[in-house]
């Protein structure tokens, strides 16, 4: 299955999402052939779902149909929250009333796994019920504060310098900010960077400085967040976000309007937000 690139390469589907190694029962013994070849055939739909969610010309019920047929058949198979987990990120990308309606609709789940991936989603919901407040030193040394934006059209992306689908959406954010800046929209950064640690060297950690130069050489220069705890990262943490890129994207209130606000949609949502 091609997975939404919602998520760094390392963890793929991520912390709860994670698609299981081994094709078999929790109880070690082997699964019927049956269940593989549906969980195989749903990974189809996904990846369709895939193509479709990039041309704009996402299903989302004919999805929905599929997934409750799998899951209605197979509730606790080991791929069951990666697929839930996925579709709400493809429902996200459409509607937020309607990704909340479907975190809400799987809030009970017999899946445990499934209902904690909707448990996440729903206390989000919870959260984004009110303005956004979001205050900090930026790596730069700016001060930030989002409720200082009320006003204005703001962006809040949760992102890194190792995720492949953030570094894909760059050019497309860039340009929307090069667009609408002057207009009224702003752009906070949240970087889920990992720090480095010199006892176990790896490339993909940045300090910073490292992912100042970054955002420097791709011409985004709007305030980054760093605290170098990657998962951990504090934002991250208090909104849920289970995979990156995350595109928060909040109206003049600065309440939420958008969690997946990616691709052609961004601009249209800038256009309609600084005009209310």
């Amino acid at each position: 299955m091609k997975i939404r690139p919602l998520l760094p390469v390392s963890l793929m589907l991520g912390l709860l999402l994670t698609l299981p190694v081994a094709r078999a029962a929790e109880d070690g013994a082997k699964e019927p052939a049956e269940q593989t070849a549906a969980r195989t055939a749903l990974e189809k739909v996904y990846d369709e779902a895939f193509e479709a969610a990039d041309r704009e010309v996402f299903d989302a019920p004919a999805l929905r149909a599929k997934l409750d047929a799998f899951l209605a058949q197979y509730p606790q198979d080991a791929s069951a929250a990666s697929f839930v987990g996925n579709y709400f990120y493809y429902v996200e990308s459409i509607d937020l009333g309607q990704a909340k309606a479907a975190w809400a609709a799987f809030a009970d789940h017999a899946n445990p796994k499934v209902k904690a991936v909707a448990d996440k989603k729903l206390a989000l919901a919870e959260l984004i019920q009110r303005p956004i407040e979001m205050k900090f030193t930026a790596a730069d040394g700016r001060a930030v504060d989002v409720a200082a934006l009320r006003g204005k059209v703001v962006l809040i992306d949760f992102w890194a310098t190792w995720c492949g689908p953030c570094i894909q959406e760059i050019p497309n954010v860039v340009a929307a900010y090069n667009q609408y800046h002057a207009q009224g929209f702003e752009i906070v950064g949240i970087s889920f960077d990992k720090a480095p640690d010199p006892a176990k060297p790896n490339p993909r950690h940045k300090t910073a400085e490292g992912v100042l130069a970054f955002a420097q050489e791709k011409a985004m220069p709007w305030p980054q967040y760093y605290d170098g705890l990657h998962w951990n990262n504090v934002f991250g943490k208090q909104y849920g976000i289970q995979g990156i890129p995350a595109m928060f994207l909040l109206d003049k209130r600065g309440l939420v309007v958008s969690t997946n606000a990616r691709g052609p949609k961004l601009a249209r949502e800038i256009q309609r937000l600084l005009k209310e």
